[in-house]
């Protein structure tokens, strides 16, 4: 059977794009189904399917099969040596001052937002007694692994994709539609409630392609829309945690953020739209050769 994959995978990388995209996801499930059914099967049949440990071992195992067909794709569909490194991932120094700077951007952007929510005394800051050690690993544990696996998927896998069939604007376009779309997989309550996130997502996924496009680790390095994308999980995810502040009520919350999520707002789309805004200027001001 494998010898058969072998044989017939580098003839996919000929099909049309809707073609390969379905065999990619085709890829995911048969890897991870297997899995998930003996490792969630018990858990379910013991703990329920909402129970914490029960969520956390289905994503782990979808990230990871996510993550081996990415790396199987690469190397036997499209023949290359080191797949997450054409994907823009190539772990050493200078990777690691991409992020930091992509967490530069992102910190001191939600925290100009926040302030002049502050200011306009729209959010107030409300500190409690709460163990931070804790708080901020799970932030920084959730930044991280949502921004590795999902820059590597979507600002990686599937915007290299569709760059062979169409421009890069076009490109960009779609794969930030499928990823907003991809994250409305959930109860029909629940997407009724966040739907206005829809727009706020798909601009995040514009601004972190932008952000591949001044990557200085190397051409098209993922360093810092890693930085930038894990950096705004971890503190919304310390925020509502910690309880550390909240939104005061005094105006509308799609001028805030419905749900409490800043990104489903007038003034976080604008605020998403002035990062894009600044992230093109600076590539127009440096231009890398060979960024995608």
């Amino acid at each position: 059977m494998l010898d058969r994959f072998l044989t017939v995978a580098p003839q996919w990388a000929g099909l049309a794009l809707p073609w390969r995209v379905a065999a990619f996801l085709g890829m995911v499930l048969v890897l991870w189904l297997p899995v998930a059914v003996i490792g969630c099967l018990p858990l379910v049949l013991s703990l329920g399917w909402s129970h914490n440990i029960t969520n956390l071992v289905a994503v782990l195992t979808l990230y990871l099969s996510i993550l081996t067909a990415i790396w199987v794709w690469g190397r036997c569909v499209r023949g290359i040596d080191r797949p997450l490194v054409a994907y823009g991932w190539c772990w050493n120094w200078a990777m690691v001052r991409d992020i930091a700077i992509g967490s530069g951007v992102a910190i001191s952007s939600l925290g100009l937002l926040h302030g002049l929510y502050a200011s306009l005394g729209w959010f107030t800051w409300t500190p409690k007694p709460t163990d931070w050690l804790a708080t901020w690993l799970n932030g920084i544990l959730a930044g991280a692994g949502i921004a590795f696996l999902e820059e590597l998927c979507f600002r990686g896998w599937f915007l290299a994709e569709f760059r062979q069939s169409m421009p890069l604007k076009q490109a960009a376009a779609w794969t930030s539609a499928i990823f907003a779309t991809l994250h409305f997989l959930k109860p029909l309550d629940a997407i009724l409630a966040t739907w206005p996130q829809w727009p706020g997502l798909w601009l995040l996924g514009m601004t972190m392609v932008q952000a591949r496009a001044i990557g200085l680790a190397q051409p098209g390095s993922l360093g810092v829309l890693i930085g930038m994308h894990g950096s705004w999980v971890c503190i919304v995810t310390v925020l509502s945690i910690s309880g550390l502040g909240h939104y005061t009520g005094v105006v509308p919350a799609w001028l805030t953020g419905i749900g409490g999520n800043p990104i489903a707002s007038v003034s976080g789309l604008g605020f998403m739209a002035i990062v894009l805004g600044g992230l093109r200027w600076w590539s127009r001001r440096f231009p890398i050769k060979g960024n995608p």
